[in-house]
This record gives C-alpha cells, sequence and structure tokens, in this order.
C-alpha cells in the first residue's frame, strides 16, 4: 500500500537535471507520451494482464485520477451499475485515486463493427481499462471486444459469462458444477434443458461434461435429455417451444426441467408457462442463473410447481444491504425509473472497479520497492526507443522493443475476408507467449480480496470465476422463496446449512427417509400448510414389493360388487369374494408394479369427509426439505383432524390405499395423495323414465317445429304476392276481353290478388287450377314454389311416419335450472364431494340447489344404490345426483326404468388415494397411464358397463328420437325460394324493359309518341281476344 503521495512523486518525477538528459521537454507532470511507454515497459513483469493495466498511472500519481473507459447499451442495467460503481468509489475520502470514468452508450441496432469502433475511439485517449456488462452485447459482438482488446493489450473487465483471456476478465460466476452436482444429488436422470441462446446450448455441453464427470454409475447416451431452444422472445416462439417440452414430458410423472435465461427472457417464459398450464404439481424448474430472488417466483407457485435456483448476494451480510440501500438512494435521485433486476449485476460492477483499484494500488506498491534504482533517465530513454519498429528477431531472443498497437493502419480501420483484424507494430502471438498470465503468481489478482459477490481471486487463463459459495434457493406452494442449501467449489452441496433447530429439545433430526425414530410413541404428521395434520405410515410402503397391501374399498356397482356364489361351490374366501372394475384394475396394476395385496371393505360404507377435530395433543412434525430426501423432526401441539370412510381408514393407518370410485378433490389432496386418474365423470341427474303420453288432437302438427310451421304460411303469402306483382307488370299475363252485352274491349289478367293466394295453396296441398301463368317470371317463381312444397311435404310425410312408431315420453325436467322450478325433490350421497361441492360452491344454479339440499337432509342419499332405488319408487318426484359412470350403468339395468337427463357438469376423475409422501404414487401413477394407452382401461370399462349390460339402451334411444323437424333442418329449401323470388322480379323487369323499348322504336308518329303507357300496351301485346265473362272484369 502506498503510504504517501510524496514518495513515488520522488521516485517518478526526477531532478531537472535527469530530464533534461533525456532530452525531453521539462514539465512539472509527465507529457502524454509516457503513458504508453510506462504501459509498455512494465510488460517485463510477468503478469500482463495487471501491468498493462496499471503501470500507466506511475506517473500520475501526483494527480490521483485514473481514466477508465466503459462501452454500454443505452439503457441497460450495466450503464446504471458502472455509473454507481464509479460514484460510490470516488465519494469514499479513504480512497487514493479518484475514477475519470470516459463512457461509450451504444443505441441499437448495432454490429460487432460499430462496437470495435466505439472501442478503438474509446482507447484513443489513454484509458487503462475498459468496462462492458453482459447485457449490452451477444456473444459475436463481445468475442470481437476480447480479442480487440487483446490485440491493444487492453485490460476489459466484463461483468459475462465466459472463460478468462490474457487481457479479458470476466466476473461473473459459473453455475456448472453447481448444477451438475444438484442433479447428481437428486437423481435427476431425466430431465430437459431449455435455453433462450447459442451460449445455452454451450451451457448444455459443459454441464453434460461435468455429470459424466461427476456420475460414475450412470451413462449419458441412456438418459432421456431433451434440449430446447426458443427463437425469440415473442408468443408464438414461445408457445411452440413449450408445447414442443410438454410434449416430450407427457408420459412423465416428474417433469424437470432446468432453464436457462436471461431475467427478462425468465419472466416472459414464466408468464407462458402459467398460461400453458405448466406450472403444475409435476412440475419441477431449476434455473441455471443467479437471478432466483429477482424473478418475483411467488406469483407462480400457488398451483404446486416447485422453483429452486441460485442467489449471489447474500441478503443478510451487512455490507450487501448497505450496498443495495445505496444503490436505490443513488437511483431515484439520478433517475425517474425505478431499479429494475438483476440487482446483483450491480454489485458484480461493484466488484470490477474494487478489483481494478486493489491492482493498481499493489502494482504501484510494488514500483515502489522494484524501482528504487531506476532513474527517470532511464525510463525516458526506453519511451524513446519504443517509438521505433520492432524487429521479429529481437523478440525471439529476448532482447525487444514495442511500439505502441493501434486500431488503425493508413487511417483506415483493418477489415479482412469478413473477420475483423486487429493489427499491432509487432507481433502479438510472441507478446501472448512471452507474458501469459500465470496464476497470479506476483500476488496483485485480488488473492485474498472479499467483494460483494465472493473471492475475486483471478482465475487461470481459459477458466472461469468460481466463487466461494452459492445459496440454494427453493419455492413452493404456499411456503414462499426460501435458502435450502450452500454449495461451494470446496465442500460441494450442503443441506445442512440451512436446517432449523430442533422445536423440543433433546430431540435429534434424522435424514434416513420415513421409518425415524419415535422415542415418545407420539403421533407423527406432516407440517403442511393447509392441512398439517395427516398421520403417516412409516415403515409399511417403504419397501412395498416385498409387503403385502392393505387395499380398502367400498361396495359400489359395477367397480366393486360381491362375486355371486355358483351352484355346490364353497364360500368364496379372500380376493374370490369381490369382482367388479376396479378389482380388475387392480390386478392389472399390481402386475405392472410387482406388489401383493389384501381387500377388505370400509367399515362405515362412506367414501370420506372431515368431521371434526381432536382436542391439541403432542406430535412430532415432520417437513421434508425441498429438492432433498431429508426429513427433520420437530415436536409441536396440533389439532388433528378426523376423517371418516375410505380416507379416515388411510389416515388411521389401517389402509395402505384406496381402490374405489374415489373422487379426486381438493379438500382430500391436502390430508391424502391421488394417483393419476383412472376414470373421468361429470355430475348428473337421474330420473324415472316417463310414461308414454296420448297423442293429442292436434298431433299431426308435431312432425314440424313451430318454427317451421310458421316460416311455411310466411313463404305461402311472400309467393302469392310475388306472382301478383310480377303479372302486374309483364305484359305477356295482360288479355284483351270483349264483354258479350256491350262488346266493349278491355284488358284483363288472371293473376289478381286472390288468384295468386289460390294457386299457391294449391300447389302447396298438390292440386291444380284452370288457369297457368304464362310470363317468364310467373313461370320461373311457381316452378320453384312446386318444388319448395314437393320437399316440405316430403319432409312432413316421413317425419310423421316416425312419430306414429314411437311412443311420447316427456321428462318432466330437461336440466339443472328445471329442477328450482318443479315440485321434485333431489339429493345427492349423504357424504362425499358431490355434497361438498353442492354445500361450498358458489356457482349458480348449484348453490340454490346445494342451499335447499341443506334444508332437506331427508332427500339425501346414504349409498348409491339407496338414491337409485329411491328414484325407481318416487313416480317420478325425485331426482338423484350421482356421478355420469354410475348413472349409465344404472340405466342399463333391469327394469330400465331410469334415464339421464340434461348433460353431465364438470370434469371430474376417479383416482387411487394413498398417505401423503407415499413411495407408491408415482409407479402407480405410471402404471395408470400405460393401462389407459394399451386401452386396457377402455375394455374394462366395455366389458362392466355395455357386455354386462341388462338393457337395450341403443334401441331404446332410437325409438324414443323422433323430435320435429327444426327450422334449421329445412332452412335450404326457403333459401332457394327467396332467391327464385327475386330472380322472377328480375325476369319480369327485364321483359318489361324490352317491351318499352320495342313500341317506342315501331311507332313512327308525334301522336303515337305521345299515347299513355296502357295503350302502348295495348297495340304491342300479343294476346288473344278473347270473351270474358263479365264477373272477372278488373
Amino acid at each position: 500500500m502506498i503510504t504517501a503521495n510524496q514518495d513515488i512523486a520522488t521516485r517518478l518525477y526526477v531532478n531537472q537535471s535527469a530530464l533534461e538528459s533525456s532530452n525531453i521537454p521539462v514539465s512539472t507532470k509527465p507529457p502524454a507520451e509516457f503513458y504508453p511507454f510506462l504501459l509498455l515497459t512494465m510488460m517485463r513483469i510477468p503478469n500482463l494482464f495487471h501491468t498493462t493495466l496499471l503501470i500507466s498511472f506511475s506517473l500520475c500519481n501526483v494527480v490521483q485520477e485514473i481514466p477508465i473507459g466503459g462501452i454500454f447499451e443505452a439503457g441497460s442495467i450495466g450503464e446504471n451499475a458502472f455509473s454507481f460503481a464509479v460514484f460510490a468509489y470516488n465519494k469514499d475520502s479513504r480512497n487514493k485515486f479518484r475514477l475519470l470514468p470516459k463512457v461509450s452508450i451504444l443505441s441499437p441496432p448495432y454490429d460487432a463493427l460499430s462496437v470495435m469502433n466505439r472501442f478503438c475511439d474509446l482507447t484513443s485517449d489513454p484509458v487503462l481499462a475498459v468496462f462492458t456488462s453482459e447485457l449490452a452485447f451477444n456473444s459475436e459482438v463481445n468475442h470481437v471486444l476480447a480479442d480487440t482488446a487483446s490485440a491493444l493489450q487492453v485490460p476489459l473487465i466484463t461483468i459475462a459469462n465466459g472463460k478468462n483471456g490474457l487481457f479479458t476478465r470476466n466476473l461473473m460466476p459459473s453455475t456448472i458444477e453447481a448444477l451438475a452436482e444438484i442433479l447428481v444429488y437428486e437423481n435427476w436422470t431425466s430431465f430437459s434443458y431449455l435455453t433462450t441462446s447459442l451460449e445455452g446450448i454451450d451451457r448444455s455441453k459443459q454441464l453434460l461434461e461435468e455429470l459424466q464427470a461427476q456420475w460414475s454409475n450412470h451413462s449419458l447416451e441412456e438418459m432421456p435429455i431433451h434440449l430446447v431452444r426458443v427463437h425469440g422472445i415473442n408468443e408464438s416462439s414461445l408457445q411452440d417451444a413449450l408445447n414442443s417440452l410438454d410434449g416430450s414430458l407427457k408420459k412423465r410423472t416428474e417433469r424437470r426441467i432446468i432453464v436457462d435465461a436471461k431475467i427478462t427472457e425468465t419472466k416472459e417464459l414464466m408468464k407462458m408457462l402459467s398460461r400453458m398450464g405448466m406450472n403444475r404439481k409435476e412440475y419441477t424448474f431449476l434455473y441455471a442463473g443467479l437471478n432466483v430472488a429477482d424473478t418475483n417466483l411467488e406469483d407462480y407457485i400457488f398451483s404446486g410447481v416447485k422453483l429452486a435456483g441460485f442467489r449471489l448476494l447474500d441478503p443478510e451480510r451487512s455490507d450487501v444491504k448497505r450496498f443495495l440501500t445505496d444503490w436505490s438512494n443513488w437511483n431515484s435521485q439520478s433517475s425517474p425509473q425505478p431499479l429494475s433486476p438483476p440487482f446483483y449485476h450491480a454489485a458484480l460492477m461493484a466488484d470490477a472497479i474494487t478489483l481494478f483499484v486493489s491492482t493498481l494500488r499493489c502494482r504501484l506498491q510494488q514500483m515502489d520497492s522494484q524501482r528504487a534504482n531506476i532513474s527517470f533517465a532511464e525510463l525516458a530513454s526506453v519511451a524513446h526507443q519504443m517509438r521505433q519498429p520492432t524487429s521479429t528477431e529481437n523478440m525471439a531472443s529476448g532482447s525487444y522493443q514495442f511500439r505502441i498497437s493501434s486500431c488503425y493502419l493508413d487511417g483506415r480501420l483493418m477489415y479482412q475476408h469478413g473477420a475483423y483484424q486487429v493489427r499491432s507494430h509487432g507481433t502479438i502471438a510472441e507478446l501472448r507467449k512471452r507474458f501469459i498470465i500465470q496464476n497470479d503468481r506476483d500476488g496483485c489478482g485480488g488473492m485474498g480480496l472479499k467483494g460483494l459477490t465472493g473471492d475475486l481471486k483471478a482465475p487461470a487463463i481459459n477458466e472461469e470465476r468460481v466463487v466461494g459459495d452459492l445459496v440454494l434457493w427453493s419455492a413452493e406452494e404456499n411456503v414462499g422463496l426460501q435458502p435450502v442449501a450452500r454449495w461451494s467449489s470446496a465442500s460441494g452441496l450442503n443441506f445442512e446449512a440451512f436446517k432449523p433447530p430442533l422445536t423440543d429439545p433433546g430431540q435429534n433430526s434424522s435424514g434416513a427417509g420415513d421409518d425415524l425414530p419415535n422415542e415418545d410413541g407420539l403421533p407423527q404428521i406432516w407440517a403442511e400448510d393447509f392441512n398439517p395434520n395427516v398421520i403417516i405410515d412409516r415403515q409399511r410402503l417403504a419397501d412395498y414389493r416385498n409387503r403385502t397391501i392393505r387395499v380398502v374399498t367400498i361396495w359400489s356397482k359395477p367397480f366393486v360388487q360381491p362375486k355371486p356364489r355358483k351352484l355346490d361351490a364353497p364360500e368364496p374366501r379372500g380376493l374370490d369374494r369381490f369382482e367388479g372394475f376396479c378389482v380388475d384394475l387392480l390386478e392389472e396394476i399390481s402386475k405392472i408394479v410387482g406388489f401383493k395385496y389384501e381387500i377388505h371393505i370400509v367399515y362405515d360404507g362412506i367414501f370420506g369427509s372431515k368431521i371434526g377435530e381432536l382436542p391439541p395433543q403432542k406430535v412430532v412434525v415432520l417437513s421434508r426439505r425441498p429438492l432433498s430426501n431429508q426429513i427433520e423432526r420437530r415436536i409441536e401441539t396440533r389439532r388433528l383432524q378426523v376423517w371418516n370412510g375410505l380416507i379416515g381408514e388411510i389416515l388411521n393407518n389401517t389402509a395402505d390405499l384406496v381402490m374405489a370410485p374415489l373422487t379426486v378433490s381438493y379438500t382430500r389432496a391436502q390430508v391424502v395423495e391421488f394417483s393419476e386418474p383412472f376414470l373421468a365423470f361429470g355430475l348428473s341427474l337421474i330420473i324415472k323414465k316417463p310414461g308414454k303420453q296420448k297423442s293429442g288432437s292436434l298431433s299431426f302438427l308435431r312432425p314440424l317445429s313451430n318454427a317451421v310451421w310458421f316460416a311455411i304460411f310466411g313463404a305461402w303469402i311472400t309467393v302469392s304476392l310475388g306472382l301478383y306483382v310480377i303479372a302486374r307488370i309483364s305484359p305477356t299475363e295482360w288479355q284483351i276481353k270483349t264483354d258479350p252485352i256491350t262488346k266493349e274491349r278491355y284488358f284483363n289478367r288472371r293473376f289478381s290478388l286472390g288468384n295468386s293466394v289460390w294457386i299457391s295453396f294449391a300447389a302447396f296441398v298438390q292440386q291444380g287450377v284452370d288457369f297457368a301463368p304464362r310470363a317468364p317470371g310467373t313461370r320461373l317463381l311457381v316452378a320453384i314454389w312446386w318444388f319448395v312444397t314437393l320437399i316440405l311435404i316430403a319432409f312432413y310425410t316421413a317425419n310423421l311416419a316416425a312419430f306414429l312408431t314411437v311412443s311420447l315420453r316427456v321428462p318432466p325436467i330437461n336440466g339443472w335450472t328445471d329442477l328450482l322450478n318443479s315440485d321434485m325433490e333431489y339429493g345427492s350421497l349423504k357424504s362425499g364431494s358431490t355434497r361438498d361441492f353442492f354445500f361450498n360452491t358458489k356457482l349458480e344454479p348449484f348453490a340454490q340447489l346445494g342451499s335447499w339440499m341443506r334444508r332437506h337432509q331427508h332427500a339425501l342419499a346414504s349409498s348409491v344404490d339407496d338414491g337409485v332405488e329411491r328414484v325407481r319408487n318416487s313416480k317420478g318426484k325425485y331426482a338423484f345426483v350421482l356421478e355420469s359412470v354410475m348413472n349409465e350403468y344404472h340405466n342399463n339395468r333391469e327394469p330400465c326404468d331410469t334415464m339421464m337427463v340434461g348433460g353431465a357438469f364438470g370434469n371430474y376423475g376417479y383416482g387411487i388415494a394413498l398417505p401423503r409422501h407415499s413411495p407408491m404414487r408415482e409407479v402407480l401413477s405410471d402404471a395408470v397411464l400405460r393401462l389407459r394407452e394399451a386401452q386396457v382401461i377402455a375394455n374394462l370399462r366395455k366389458k362392466w358397463w355395455i357386455e354386462r349390460g341388462q338393457c337395450n339402451v341403443a334401441a331404446d334411444a332410437d325409438r324414443s328420437a323422433a323430435n320435429a323437424l327444426a327450422l334449421i333442418n329445412v332452412a335450404g329449401v326457403f333459401h332457394i325460394l327467396t332467391g327464385g323470388l327475386f330472380l322472377a322480379l328480375l325476369v319480369a323487369a327485364l321483359e318489361l324493359t324490352q317491351h318499352l323499348r320495342c313500341s317506342r322504336r315501331n311507332w313512327q308518329s308525334k301522336q303515337r309518341n305521345t299515347l299513355s303507357l296502357k295503350d302502348v300496351l295495348k297495340a304491342n301485346s300479343n294476346v288473344d281476344d278473347v270473351d270474358a265473362d263479365p264477373w272477372t272484369r278488373q
């Protein structure tokens, strides 16, 4: 450390005689050419990076101002962090130096060539180092900057991922080794890697190489690893990539994904994941970056998804707290925009400034001790020599000189064959070989220096920075983000660091699994936030393949029912007592999983619901650490819940799993685990089939709906009016007749309004009249009307025959809403998920139905068979609410007098229930998926619902399927009629126009030109002169 400025000034700025002897102008401050002179003179020190960084400052120590540069993208976090880091350093009065920043701001779009130009302009003035941020540039630009800095021998300090070079220091720590160790610890033998960049693909390769090195018992070729790259952060690209990812994970019960993206990209990814439903319980996301604390994960964890990632900054450290507070205050004063993550970038930039200044002090201290006998005249002589051309031979022999490197040659930036070439007057390759950094052997590379982001020790060439430790944070449903483990390169992954102490003194934690010591004989429960009072089975399911699994079920046809006893056969025992859909399915699952089982019926015949709570008592609370298999124990006082039925048997440890038509519900899922649903259904209504209705006096109208009858009547009137109008304007329909008494001649047309109505009606009833249309327009309209009536009569005749052959059954209700307006009673089971839904829902009309059931408890049934029997005996005055699959089954059983009304509501499923954290859940879910894809479940459903049915449901449905013909079925006929009407009007108008044109061309005299339209029609009408009946005169 430099203790006094005067000491350095005395050593560096010698007397006037020394300056005069070196033929350099005398000045109290060093001339400009001494900056590069000292820069290259100190190259003789082995550490090239720190030498070129700092030696040029030696002559300007009197002023204590250090020129540094920065290249950032406009508005980037890097620019903000750099400005704050410089401000924070200069504000500290204890510092011996003052940083003078020169910043170059880039506005998009830009390419590598434009960035290189900025770098050259920036280094044209004496700057000791250049700082950049990873958010400012892409990989191509970063490579060009690194090569340019190496060629110009200008230190480049960046907070980006990547390996260190001769003149490049990357301060962003690598997480590859830590990620690999977590994957090995958690046994992630299958996962997907989601990235947004080419660098992410490179990091995925590094991760696989590290896994191969750490995993001795697994081969990467055998592991299903899926790599997905998102091409652009937009909705279509994200949706395509995530659809591909979700498709590859569809067959897995545990869907593990590593996300490698920037903070802004991660937020967009999480929004799309949530929108596509990929934030469910079976998903686990592990973030490869250091920004897990800046992504607001709490917004996405309420559906059961597990999220984890690293955090670089330790929020408990006092210096980190002080730094973040100062940065926030400074930003509020200097910018109206609020701070945006990632916040650790500012800490990395502050560490970069700290490392830079620390190395500067160290080099000056070394100069202070090493150059005691070096005169200023000798240094000036070397500065004069470095202006001369460099000899390659001298460099090879070890006697070499230097000439300042430049971006330009003859005033032009070098560019060749599409690659950016920076040329210096000398052999840069030789310089790299001779002055390569060798593991900071001279002690000025940050050895022992502790920054905000950890140890700042300089890594070797082609290596990445490794921090002292990283903290693994995890977030789960209702838990939030919390630290769970600490990783360091020295000791590896450590979950013990964040283990909370035991509540009860003297009790020890154990990570041995579910088989935990319990000296006090207290009940053991899992510490869940929503419902923590779940008693677990500690031993039985740990080795399920070597034990007999206790299966509990309930009598419910056709799922589980007594097996009929054959004549002269002994009483069935054991598994031979049961048959049904669930029994057959359980046998198929046991073949796949490989376990033995025994079945017993639930003692109270109830599916299961919460019935109360026990008094407070001491229990051993177990909690499993996220992303680990360790289990912690502590003694607390809790109120244990009491459940009945099938769920109660699981909680009371009298059964290991439930194989029954048990509905998967949210309330039950808080106390037990469910497998993948094996059968889907909805809620439905079953009623007694109504009796046959007698035909009424107007039953002949039933084949057509009311809408069709009104449409026919409207068409009849429209066609009649159309005939009347067309006949009136068409010259062909006019006739000249003679009165038989007065012998007076007059005009007449047969299509009067009455005759038009009559001919239209006659065509509909397929009868004729004693006159016919003559004009093209009227003939066209009449022909189209004949065609329409032909189609309508055919429809009517066919549908009338169907109505005469079927029995009319009109149900009293047609859906859920009709129940509210009817005098029928209705109900569900007394206990179960269906009753809970109606009692707790706020969705109408189900809330009103549930309110009625709550007031009329007598309408609830004790079992499904009891409810169906009440429907059959109610004479149509009772409706029972049950699952649609059970509804279909009972409608297909004798005496075949029940039916489903309305459609099924909701989307529910039956699942296999197990204790919380049961090791069998995954294997049972996999077995269900395999049986579903192999159509085994579909065949079992066909066997028990259709093949064993007792009613001809399909034929009965066909007999009752005769419905009145709707307007939509004949709409096309009326469209044709409408088009024909307009076409007929057009033809009539054309006919009239043609007659007018011909009449005016044939008349030659003025008198005829002044005749009226009636006279013209009279003179030019090709009509017959016939005697007319006086009564038809119009």
